[in-house]
């Protein structure tokens, strides 16, 4: 049943992750407030701007757009984008998401390249109550110099929730629609096709969250009944296949900050799968040695996906201008009592990491 939003934003959302949040605010009976529910897996669906896809496939700009890399064109000609990792406030109702994907509209190619060429890359959702912004990296042609500019982690919409549904489901959450406001960062980002204030289109998002069984509490123990277990055969669990992952085979490029994606995870059981990655990895250039951060999610459901990214500082990239680098990211998969281990071998250059 679908409930409209109360006054106080998310706080129907609330309702929906209780059951989540039973176990960390049970461990925080003594004083304090509980931590963040974990988002385990979600989408987010968003098509820009109408008018603007129907621009560039116009007879005007007689252009295209592509989606890659964790993004895919929706059957209504909008984008859906995969879930990274994201929480869930219990004490705000706010929501953070993080997603990936890439989109990029090209137009007004003459035979030397586009003269509209804009690429939207993961988005990230941050809501507070009824109230929000829409993050994403951008890379845009300006029309006036012609000159590229990159813009990482840009707040590039609004976002209004008034008006949302929330749809809950079997430890997940949909809501729809979510108006979105083009901000003056954003229309900079735009290459100033759009001016500040433009309205784009809404955006929807679904967020799931892993089962967590509420812990006995004092007031209501469970008994201890001790029993002489007669004896038998208990048969051996089916094999559990572990979760794989999808690797980039492609050079990617980094974004502003030096983020790049370096695998697809895909979590191929009927099991939820945990994934522990090492917080930075190391490599030598330049003759020095330098590290990156690894971004990945902590947990999967079952049939759902991810990505696991790695981000350079400037330096290391400097570093990378003259040479490449060697990689290795170990990383352990966790997923029906079976853990497995996998290795990415990573070639770092300055136009991007190659996997394999």
């Amino acid at each position: 049943m679908k409930q409209h939003w109360m006054s106080r934003g998310l706080a129907a959302l609330g309702g929906a992750l209780a059951l989540a949040a039973v176990g960390p605010a049970a461990a925080n009976a003594q004083g304090g407030p509980p931590p963040p529910v974990t988002l385990t897996s979600g989408h987010l669906d968003w098509g820009l701007k109408q008018s603007f896809r129907n621009y560039i496939k116009g007879p005007i700009a007689h252009g295209s757009y592509v989606a890659s890399d964790g993004a895919s064109v929706n059957a209504d000609d909008t984008f859906r984008f995969t879930f990274v990792s994201g929480t869930y406030d219990v004490v705000t109702h706010g929501v953070t998401s993080q997603f990936d994907g890439t989109v990029r509209f090209t137009g007004h190619d003459s035979g030397t390249g586009p003269l509209l060429d804009l690429t939207i890359s993961d988005p990230k959702i941050v809501t507070t109550g009824t109230a929000g912004t829409l993050y994403l990296d951008a890379r845009s042609k300006s029309l006036s110099t012609g000159q590229y500019e990159d813009f990482d982690d840009v707040a590039f919409a609004t976002l209004d929730l008034t008006a949302s549904v929330m749809t809950p489901g079997n430890q997940q959450v949909s809501i729809a629609p979510i108006a979105s406001v083009l901000t003056a960062d954003g229309a900079a980002a735009f290459a100033g096709f759009y001016s500040a204030g433009t309205a784009l289109d809404p955006a929807s998002m679904t967020v799931s969250y892993a089962p967590v069984t509420p812990p006995p509490t004092q007031q209501d123990p469970v008994p201890v009944v001790e029993t002489t277990p007669e004896p038998s055969v208990q048969a051996s669990p089916p094999p559990v296949e572990a979760a794989t992952a999808r690797l980039t085979t492609l050079a990617r490029p980094y974004s502003r900050k030096g983020k790049v994606a370096v695998a697809r995870l895909v979590c191929r059981n009927d099991y939820l799968c945990a994934f522990d990655t090492p917080e930075r990895i190391s490599f030598e250039a330049g003759g020095k040695r330098f590290s990156a951060a690894v971004i990945a999610p902590e947990r999967l459901l079952p049939g759902k996906r991810g990505s696991i990214r790695i981000q350079l500082g400037k330096r290391a990239l400097a570093a990378l201008a003259g040479d490449a680098a060697s990689a290795t990211l170990e990383f352990a998969v966790r997923s029906g009592g079976k853990t497995s281990t996998q290795t990415l071998d990573l070639t770092l250059r300055r136009s991007g990491v190659t996997v394999g």
